[in-house]
């Protein structure tokens, strides 16, 4: 049987690093690490190419885990439909803006104005559009990937800094495909 990418995207590692004198227990998607992540280092903040690769650690803040829903989650379906609801009516209300302007007003003045107009008219409307469209696995990674750099954010750097070398040490550390594959 062929050898199918999305099964080599999928492919994950567990791994244990020490930060702070204490032990972190880290899922991470090694299918996600490509040449074209492994460049973003030079470019991107550590955060980013965190939250492309994580999928879960032990980490806690006031004893509940510091993660993001799980990428399976059912939650994430309507948490996409919600945030495409918004951006439509961000969209709508900065296209209806030049028509509330008046006179000398500022321009954001006129969009929060229009996007009280448009959401009292079409808030009804499109969430009902909104609740039709199918929400497929790609926007919900997407959705996954942006909750787990919102949560790195405000992590100390040297916390990330750890956990990605971490990551980058257990890849070149002699791993082979069947370590983290699960075959043999």
């Amino acid at each position: 049987m062929p050898l199918q990418i999305e099964a080599i995207r999928e492919r994950q590692a567990d791994l244990v690093t020490t930060y702070a004198g204490e032990d972190i227990a880290l899922t991470y998607r090694i299918g996600e690490i490509s040449p074209e992540l492994l460049e973003g280092l030079s470019t991107e903040p550590v955060r980013v190419t965190l939250s492309k690769v994580l999928v879960i650690w032990d980490i806690e803040s006031g004893g509940v885990p510091y993660v993001p829903l799980a990428e399976d989650d059912p939650r994430w379906v309507a948490a996409v439909r919600e945030q495409r609801l918004a951006q439509g009516l961000a969209e709508q209300a900065i296209a209806e803006a030049p028509k509330v302007a008046r006179g000398r007003r500022r321009v954001a003045a006129a969009v929060v104005e229009a996007a009280e107009v448009v959401s009292e008219r079409e808030v009804g409307e499109r969430q009902s559009d909104q609740l039709l469209l199918p929400v497929d696995a790609a926007a919900i990674r997407q959705a996954f990937v942006a909750a787990w750099e919102k949560k790195l954010m405000v992590l100390p750097q040297t916390l990330l800094d750890a956990v990605l070398q971490a990551i980058l040490d257990d890849m070149v550390g002699g791993r082979r495909p069947s370590e983290d594959s699960g075959a043999g």
